[in-house]
């Protein structure tokens, strides 16, 4: 059944719906804002507590015929992280949205339990977007646990293996990059020697500083 990663939430923050399984899995659902007199509209990405994005992606589509400049801010900071100019008159896939996470994630770190960042979507006041399938790469401070449930057990030897390379052979899929626990962009027996090291078992919390 795997366990909850990210939630997408409404402007009240009562829960629509959870990704659920391994980092990157996507939730099959969409929110529909209305932006306000100035323009804007905002919804929040839920995140777990310990936790940093490797790669963010966001969906947006006008649910009206179209609208006009639309901008995306992570964080509600006023520094927009994707700006379209012109008419957007059908949906986009938005990527590279991470560093607004982060700096959010950075910020409201000693805040307890999970962290909902706010996306803030800008489009001219009384619009209707539509925002869809949003996915958060994640990782975490226990090196080796892929899975997000503080463990390295079998179930993330599964993830290791399918992201193995080989050594010198570079792995860019992001949802692999965690499994890079030595620092250069392969996944190879150096790699495995540190999650060797890390490995606990089924519900027994990892140790954090297991790699060094």
């Amino acid at each position: 059944t795997g366990v909850p990663v990210v939630a997408l939430v409404r402007r009240s923050r009562e829960m629509v719906s959870l990704f659920e399984g391994t980092s990157g899995d996507q939730a099959l659902l969409q929110v529909s804002l209305t932006t306000g007199p100035d323009g804007s509209a905002q919804s929040w990405v839920r995140v777990p507590p310990g936790y940093r994005v490797v790669h963010a992606i966001l969906g947006l589509a006008p649910a009206s015929p179209a609208i006009i400049d639309p901008k995306i801010d992570v964080g509600a900071d006023g520094a927009a992280e994707w700006a379209f100019s012109g008419t957007l008159d059908s949906g986009v896939t938005v990527h590279d949205l991470e560093g607004g996470f982060n700096l959010y994630l950075e910020t409201h770190a000693s805040e307890p339990g999970n962290i909902d960042v706010p996306v803030r979507v800008t489009a001219g006041p009384d619009q209707v977007l539509i925002l869809n399938g949003v996915q958060l790469f994640l990782e975490n401070d226990v090196p080796g646990d892929f899975d997000f449930d503080r463990d390295v057990d079998a179930d993330d030897l599964a993830v290791f293996a399918a992201c193995a390379t080989g050594p010198g052979i570079p792995q860019s899929d992001p949802a692999c990059v965690k499994a890079r626990l030595d620092g250069d962009d392969d996944v190879d027996s150096a790699d495995f020697g540190i999650f060797q090291r890390c490995l606990s078992a089924a519900d027994t919390p990892a140790d954090p500083g297991c790699a060094n």
